[in-house]
């Protein structure tokens, strides 16, 4: 073996190790998740739903999505910005001057081994919240919604403001596009440095939401939501939110209608695959607000449009009757918290963890 070889096998074992080293508060995390799962959900007897393989499935599905939406908007950015030549040679310069290999044999494996079993392990929580606590909590939300709104039911004014099937389609289809933002996020997470402390802030606050939010504050406050409130407690309280979502789906098709179905299936139904009902706090509003911090920590036009986002999942939670409105407050608090947390450690554990030399940190 030559030195000038061995050299860079060296260099490649040191910046794996600075990689793995900086990666470690999230990974310790996904393990500390992992033997919970094992602890409380094996030695119970509950069904285990979805695996790892749905959701690398769920994945590939929404990659024509993604690639639809790029065929789309850069030809559009072409078109409307000045200077396209010059445009067009800087991205062809950024894209030349990426470790393409880095980027794909550690960076993105690296923040897959923290993205990818968290959204299953937390599903695999969430269909269990039944055998672990008994949904209990809804008719207080519902009280706490009615006193924060003077009275009324927060959907009611949603309802109100937004008054016509169409603008529940154009809500339905927002909330869905979640789905999709949530993809483009983690992707552009995926590609930062090993060492960026954006990076790390990131995956920390994501691990905080989906376990401390999606799992913990699920189990401890169970809750289905508001569409489900009749059929689990016998109280018509709701109806007249899901009379006039099935009034308006015979003008045009509500997605919500349809997962609803579906979610209630898999709770009742011993041969339909569960995947969890669980109404606080709202993992969709925390995740969107979550990427709208990442957005004005990237530039803050990113975050504003962002925000706006965040702000329709919000509307969409009520007005369709996924959530009540406390379980978005109590997700956009989470969310802001859980960055905080997350910028913090990152850096206290990046200063920790500095790699020895310059040439250390520029490869990492």
């Amino acid at each position: 073996m030559n030195a000038a070889f061995q050299d860079k096998l060296t260099r490649i074992r040191r910046v794996i190790s600075i990689g793995v080293w900086s990666h470690l508060p999230p990974i310790v995390v996904i393990i500390a998740f992992f033997l919970a799962s094992l602890i409380f959900l094996d030695g119970s007897g509950a069904q285990l739903s979805s695996s790892t393989s749905n959701a690398i499935g769920d994945f590939f599905r929404l990659l024509p999505i993604l690639l639809w939406i790029c065929a789309i908007v850069v030809p559009i950015w072409f078109f409307v910005t000045r200077s396209r030549y010059q445009n067009v040679m800087n991205a062809l310069r950024w894209l030349k001057h990426r470790n393409w290999l880095e980027i794909f044999l550690l960076r993105l494996p690296l923040a897959i081994l923290v993205i990818a079993p968290i959204g299953t392990i937390m599903l695999h929580f969430k269909t269990n919240i039944p055998n672990l606590a008994a949904y209990s909590w809804d008719h207080y939300f519902a009280e706490v919604d009615r006193a924060l709104f003077f009275g009324y039911d927060p959907w009611v004014l949603s309802h109100m403001i937004f008054n016509h099937y169409e603008l529940t389609k154009f809500i339905d289809n927002i909330y869905v596009v979640w789905f999709v933002v949530q993809q483009f996020g983690l992707l552009y997470i995926a590609f930062l440095p090993l060492r960026s402390r954006l990076r790390l802030t990131f995956l920390i606050s994501f691990c905080l939401n989906w376990i401390l939010g999606g799992v913990v504050l699920a189990i401890m406050l169970p809750a289905a939501g508001p569409v489900y409130m009749e059929a689990l407690y016998g109280d018509p309280m709701f109806r007249p939110l899901t009379d006039l979502l099935h009034q308006q789906s015979r003008f045009v098709s509500l997605q919500a209608l349809a997962i609803q179905e579906l979610l209630w299936d898999g709770l009742t139904k011993p041969d339909v695959d569960p995947l969890g009902i669980s109404a606080f706090p709202s993992l969709h509003v925390e995740a969107a607000v979550s990427f709208a911090c990442l957005g004005f920590a990237v530039d803050r036009r990113v975050g504003w449009l962002l925000s706006v986002f965040s702000g329709f999942i919000f509307i969409g939670s009520v007005h369709l009757g996924w959530h009540y409105a406390i379980d978005g407050v109590a997700g956009v608090i989470l969310a802001i918290v859980f960055w905080h947390i997350g910028a913090r450690t990152a850096h206290w554990w990046l200063a920790r963890t500095e790699p020895s030399s310059t040439a250390e940190i520029a490869a990492a």
